[in-house]
Protein backbone atom coordinates (compact mmCIF):
# COMPACT_ATOMS: atom_id res chain seq x y z
CA UNK A 1 0.00 0.00 0.00
CA UNK A 2 1.42 3.28 -1.01
CA UNK A 3 -0.01 5.10 1.87
CA UNK A 4 2.70 3.33 4.39
CA UNK A 5 5.39 4.10 1.80
CA UNK A 6 5.12 7.77 2.93
CA UNK A 7 4.20 7.75 6.65
CA UNK A 8 5.47 5.94 10.12
CA UNK A 9 3.74 4.73 12.92
CA UNK A 10 4.20 5.72 15.68
CA UNK A 11 1.99 5.41 18.46
CA UNK A 12 0.09 2.03 18.34
CA UNK A 13 -2.41 0.61 20.52
CA UNK A 14 -5.04 -1.81 20.79
CA UNK A 15 -7.39 -2.54 23.69
CA UNK A 16 -6.64 -6.36 24.09
CA UNK A 17 -3.60 -6.08 24.93
CA UNK A 18 -1.89 -4.37 28.86
CA UNK A 19 -2.84 -1.23 30.14
CA UNK A 20 -0.31 2.07 29.13
CA UNK A 21 0.57 4.91 31.00
CA UNK A 22 0.85 7.71 28.40
CA UNK A 23 3.46 10.83 29.63
CA UNK A 24 6.34 12.13 31.43
CA UNK A 25 4.10 12.76 34.84
CA UNK A 26 5.69 15.24 35.80
CA UNK A 27 4.14 18.29 33.80
CA UNK A 28 0.86 18.20 32.05
CA UNK A 29 1.17 18.35 28.58
CA UNK A 30 -1.58 21.11 27.64
CA UNK A 31 -0.95 23.64 30.05
CA UNK A 32 2.17 23.08 31.20
CA UNK A 33 1.60 23.22 34.88
CA UNK A 34 4.34 21.39 36.93
CA UNK A 35 2.58 18.33 39.57
CA UNK A 36 3.05 19.03 43.35
CA UNK A 37 5.76 17.45 44.42
CA UNK A 38 4.67 14.18 46.46
CA UNK A 39 0.62 14.63 45.22
CA UNK A 40 -0.11 12.65 41.89
CA UNK A 41 -2.52 13.51 39.32
CA UNK A 42 -5.41 10.91 38.84
CA UNK A 43 -5.16 8.71 36.18
CA UNK A 44 -6.57 10.56 32.65
CA UNK A 45 -8.43 8.09 30.12
CA UNK A 46 -6.20 8.84 26.84
CA UNK A 47 -9.66 7.86 24.98
CA UNK A 48 -12.94 8.73 26.46
CA UNK A 49 -14.07 5.42 28.65
CA UNK A 50 -17.91 5.92 26.99
CA UNK A 51 -15.89 4.23 23.69
CA UNK A 52 -14.37 1.49 25.69
CA UNK A 53 -11.62 2.20 26.62
CA UNK A 54 -10.05 0.56 29.77
CA UNK A 55 -6.28 0.16 28.46
CA UNK A 56 -4.90 3.84 27.32
CA UNK A 57 -4.46 6.03 30.29
CA UNK A 58 -2.42 9.75 30.45
CA UNK A 59 -0.69 10.63 33.34
CA UNK A 60 0.48 14.50 32.06
CA UNK A 61 -3.01 15.45 31.85
CA UNK A 62 -3.61 17.58 35.38
CA UNK A 63 -7.14 17.91 36.87
CA UNK A 64 -7.66 20.99 35.57
CA UNK A 65 -7.19 19.98 31.91
CA UNK A 66 -9.11 16.92 32.47
CA UNK A 67 -12.06 18.16 33.92
CA UNK A 68 -12.24 20.86 30.94
CA UNK A 69 -12.27 18.12 28.32
CA UNK A 70 -14.95 16.03 30.13
CA UNK A 71 -17.13 19.01 30.29
CA UNK A 72 -16.56 20.34 27.45
CA UNK A 73 -15.67 18.03 24.41
CA UNK A 74 -15.98 14.72 25.27
CA UNK A 75 -19.83 15.76 26.67
CA UNK A 76 -20.48 16.86 22.50
CA UNK A 77 -18.21 13.51 21.41
CA UNK A 78 -20.45 11.68 23.41
CA UNK A 79 -23.69 12.94 22.02
CA UNK A 80 -22.22 12.33 18.70
CA UNK A 81 -21.72 8.71 18.92
CA UNK A 82 -24.38 8.12 21.14
CA UNK A 83 -26.12 5.97 18.16
CA UNK A 84 -23.34 4.24 17.16
CA UNK A 85 -22.40 3.40 20.46
CA UNK A 86 -25.86 2.15 21.09
CA UNK A 87 -26.34 -0.47 18.04
CA UNK A 88 -22.38 -1.58 18.25
CA UNK A 89 -22.63 -2.68 21.83
CA UNK A 90 -20.30 -0.43 23.71
CA UNK A 91 -20.29 -0.54 26.99
CA UNK A 92 -18.45 2.83 28.73
CA UNK A 93 -18.08 2.97 32.80
CA UNK A 94 -21.22 1.41 33.54
CA UNK A 95 -23.40 0.29 30.68
CA UNK A 96 -24.39 0.38 27.27
CA UNK A 97 -26.40 3.93 26.30
CA UNK A 98 -29.57 4.29 25.17
CA UNK A 99 -30.43 6.24 22.24
CA UNK A 100 -34.08 7.79 21.79
CA UNK A 101 -35.39 10.14 19.53
CA UNK A 102 -38.23 11.24 17.65
CA UNK A 103 -38.32 8.66 15.45
CA UNK A 104 -36.77 5.70 17.23
CA UNK A 105 -35.58 4.11 20.90
CA UNK A 106 -32.77 1.86 20.96
CA UNK A 107 -32.21 0.39 24.34
CA UNK A 108 -29.80 -2.92 25.45
CA UNK A 109 -31.74 -4.80 27.73
CA UNK A 110 -30.10 -8.02 29.35
CA UNK A 111 -28.03 -8.56 26.08
CA UNK A 112 -30.79 -8.08 23.79
CA UNK A 113 -30.96 -4.80 21.66
CA UNK A 114 -34.76 -3.14 21.56
CA UNK A 115 -35.73 -1.16 18.84
CA UNK A 116 -39.03 0.71 19.28
CA UNK A 117 -39.56 2.48 16.13
CA UNK A 118 -41.98 5.40 16.29
CA UNK A 119 -41.61 6.07 12.62
CA UNK A 120 -41.86 3.75 9.72
CA UNK A 121 -39.45 5.90 7.87
CA UNK A 122 -36.77 5.54 11.31
CA UNK A 123 -36.02 1.28 10.13
CA UNK A 124 -35.55 0.29 6.44
CA UNK A 125 -35.69 -3.19 5.15
CA UNK A 126 -33.37 -5.02 2.91
CA UNK A 127 -33.58 -8.53 2.50
CA UNK A 128 -31.39 -9.52 5.32
CA UNK A 129 -30.44 -6.46 6.14
CA UNK A 130 -32.13 -3.61 8.19
CA UNK A 131 -30.70 0.63 7.93
CA UNK A 132 -31.57 2.63 10.73
CA UNK A 133 -31.98 6.29 10.71
CA UNK A 134 -31.78 8.03 13.83
CA UNK A 135 -31.56 12.26 14.03
CA UNK A 136 -28.31 13.19 16.69
CA UNK A 137 -29.05 15.00 20.00
CA UNK A 138 -27.24 18.77 19.51
CA UNK A 139 -23.84 18.85 19.44
CA UNK A 140 -21.34 21.56 18.45
CA UNK A 141 -19.17 20.19 15.77
CA UNK A 142 -16.15 21.85 16.89
CA UNK A 143 -15.96 20.30 19.88
CA UNK A 144 -16.49 17.13 18.53
CA UNK A 145 -13.19 18.04 16.12
CA UNK A 146 -11.57 19.50 19.61
CA UNK A 147 -12.26 16.08 21.23
CA UNK A 148 -10.57 14.27 18.51
CA UNK A 149 -7.62 16.44 18.20
CA UNK A 150 -6.98 16.17 22.03
CA UNK A 151 -7.05 12.02 21.85
CA UNK A 152 -4.33 12.90 18.87
CA UNK A 153 -2.05 15.21 20.77
CA UNK A 154 -2.27 13.50 24.12
CA UNK A 155 -0.96 10.20 22.76
CA UNK A 156 2.00 11.54 20.42
CA UNK A 157 5.61 10.94 21.45
CA UNK A 158 6.77 13.83 23.89
CA UNK A 159 9.74 14.47 21.60
CA UNK A 160 7.50 15.46 18.55
CA UNK A 161 4.74 17.57 21.07
CA UNK A 162 6.49 21.00 19.67
CA UNK A 163 5.60 20.02 15.58
CA UNK A 164 2.05 20.72 16.55
CA UNK A 165 1.68 23.56 19.71
CA UNK A 166 -0.87 25.26 17.66
CA UNK A 167 -3.26 22.40 18.50
CA UNK A 168 -2.67 22.64 22.08
CA UNK A 169 -3.38 26.08 21.89
CA UNK A 170 -6.96 24.82 20.48
CA UNK A 171 -7.69 22.77 22.81
CA UNK A 172 -6.72 24.80 25.51
CA UNK A 173 -9.53 27.72 25.02
CA UNK A 174 -12.85 25.95 23.77
CA UNK A 175 -14.02 29.42 21.98
CA UNK A 176 -10.72 29.57 20.04
CA UNK A 177 -11.30 28.70 16.38
CA UNK A 178 -8.10 26.96 15.30
CA UNK A 179 -5.43 28.31 12.86
CA UNK A 180 -6.39 25.88 10.44
CA UNK A 181 -10.24 25.27 8.81
CA UNK A 182 -12.18 23.75 7.52
CA UNK A 183 -11.21 20.88 10.61
CA UNK A 184 -11.90 17.44 9.31
CA UNK A 185 -12.61 14.32 9.88
CA UNK A 186 -13.02 10.95 7.96
CA UNK A 187 -16.06 8.09 9.67
CA UNK A 188 -15.14 5.00 7.57
CA UNK A 189 -15.39 1.42 8.48
CA UNK A 190 -12.39 -0.91 9.40
CA UNK A 191 -10.30 -1.48 7.05
CA UNK A 192 -8.43 -4.25 9.22
CA UNK A 193 -11.89 -6.09 9.64
CA UNK A 194 -9.79 -9.13 11.97
CA UNK A 195 -9.31 -6.79 14.34
CA UNK A 196 -11.11 -8.20 17.68
CA UNK A 197 -10.33 -5.36 20.41
CA UNK A 198 -12.77 -3.00 21.21
CA UNK A 199 -10.32 -0.03 20.76
CA UNK A 200 -7.57 0.45 18.35
CA UNK A 201 -5.76 4.01 18.06
CA UNK A 202 -2.80 4.39 15.63
CA UNK A 203 -0.61 7.57 14.83
CA UNK A 204 1.15 7.89 11.05
CA UNK A 205 3.77 11.20 10.76
CA UNK A 206 4.73 11.85 7.89
CA UNK A 207 8.51 11.06 6.46
CA UNK A 208 8.99 14.74 4.97
CA UNK A 209 9.43 17.58 7.46
CA UNK A 210 7.01 19.38 5.85
CA UNK A 211 4.93 17.17 3.07
CA UNK A 212 2.87 19.04 0.34
CA UNK A 213 -0.39 18.14 0.20
CA UNK A 214 -0.47 16.04 2.83
CA UNK A 215 -1.16 16.37 6.52
CA UNK A 216 2.18 15.94 8.74
CA UNK A 217 0.09 13.75 11.37
CA UNK A 218 -3.26 11.10 10.98
CA UNK A 219 -4.63 10.08 14.03
CA UNK A 220 -6.88 6.50 13.41
CA UNK A 221 -9.32 6.04 16.07
CA UNK A 222 -11.10 2.86 16.28
CA UNK A 223 -14.07 1.38 18.15
CA UNK A 224 -16.35 -1.45 17.22
CA UNK A 225 -15.54 -1.30 13.53
CA UNK A 226 -16.23 2.38 12.96
CA UNK A 227 -12.85 4.03 12.18
CA UNK A 228 -12.47 8.01 12.62
CA UNK A 229 -9.62 9.38 10.64
CA UNK A 230 -7.98 12.67 11.59
CA UNK A 231 -5.28 14.59 9.41
CA UNK A 232 -3.37 17.37 11.46
CA UNK A 233 -1.01 19.72 10.33
CA UNK A 234 2.63 20.16 11.69
CA UNK A 235 3.22 23.83 13.02
CA UNK A 236 5.69 24.34 9.65
CA UNK A 237 2.81 23.33 7.77
CA UNK A 238 0.35 25.83 9.58
CA UNK A 239 2.96 28.86 8.78
CA UNK A 240 3.04 28.50 5.22
CA UNK A 241 -0.34 28.42 4.88
CA UNK A 242 -0.39 31.44 7.04
CA UNK A 243 2.46 32.93 5.18
CA UNK A 244 0.32 32.08 1.69
CA UNK A 245 -2.71 33.20 2.82
CA UNK A 246 -3.88 29.69 0.61
CA UNK A 247 -5.78 26.89 2.48
CA UNK A 248 -4.18 23.09 2.21
CA UNK A 249 -5.63 20.89 -0.13
CA UNK A 250 -5.35 17.93 0.65
CA UNK A 251 -7.01 14.13 -0.21
CA UNK A 252 -7.97 11.82 2.50
CA UNK A 253 -4.70 8.53 2.42
CA UNK A 254 -5.78 5.45 1.22
CA UNK A 255 -5.57 3.71 4.74
CA UNK A 256 -9.05 2.21 3.48
CA UNK A 257 -8.08 1.01 0.06
CA UNK A 258 -9.25 -2.68 -0.43
CA UNK A 259 -11.82 -2.51 3.00
CA UNK A 260 -13.75 -5.53 3.43
CA UNK A 261 -17.01 -4.45 5.25
CA UNK A 262 -18.06 -6.24 8.20
CA UNK A 263 -21.18 -6.90 9.69
CA UNK A 264 -21.98 -3.32 10.00
CA UNK A 265 -21.08 -0.22 8.15
CA UNK A 266 -21.79 3.13 8.12
CA UNK A 267 -24.91 3.88 5.67
CA UNK A 268 -21.82 5.51 3.07
CA UNK A 269 -18.10 7.44 3.95
CA UNK A 270 -17.99 10.50 5.27
CA UNK A 271 -15.83 13.15 5.40
CA UNK A 272 -17.12 15.31 8.96
CA UNK A 273 -16.24 19.42 8.72
CA UNK A 274 -16.31 19.90 12.08
CA UNK A 275 -15.39 23.86 11.75
CA UNK A 276 -18.89 24.81 13.02
CA UNK A 277 -19.03 26.03 16.57
CA UNK A 278 -23.10 26.15 16.25
CA UNK A 279 -25.29 23.38 17.95
CA UNK A 280 -26.90 21.51 15.25
CA UNK A 281 -28.08 17.79 14.62
CA UNK A 282 -27.53 15.16 11.98
CA UNK A 283 -29.15 12.62 10.85
CA UNK A 284 -27.20 9.10 11.22
CA UNK A 285 -27.56 5.70 9.47
CA UNK A 286 -26.25 2.55 9.91
CA UNK A 287 -26.80 -1.09 8.25
CA UNK A 288 -26.59 -3.98 10.27
CA UNK A 289 -26.59 -7.56 9.74
CA UNK A 290 -26.77 -9.24 12.93
CA UNK A 291 -25.16 -8.04 16.40
CA UNK A 292 -26.25 -10.26 19.05
CA UNK A 293 -29.98 -10.23 19.58
CA UNK A 294 -32.22 -7.47 18.00
CA UNK A 295 -35.64 -6.96 18.15
CA UNK A 296 -37.88 -4.64 16.12
CA UNK A 297 -41.02 -3.33 17.50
Amino acid sequence: MRFFRNYNTIFTHRSDSDRIFVGIGYECRYCGQRRPEGKRWNKAHSVPAFLGNKTIFSIDECSRCNKLFGDKYENDFSKFTNFYRTILEVKGRKKIPKTKSEKIIIENINGVTNINSLDWEAVERKGNKIILNHTSEFYVPLMVWKCLAKIIYGLIPPNSLEKYTWIRESILNPDLQPRVIPCLALLASAPWIKLKCDVFVVLFEHKKAEPEGAPKLIGVLYFKGIFYHIPLLSIDQVLTIEANAKPLTFNFPPITENAKWGKSKPAKLSQLDLTSSDPIRTNQKIELDAIGEIKIK
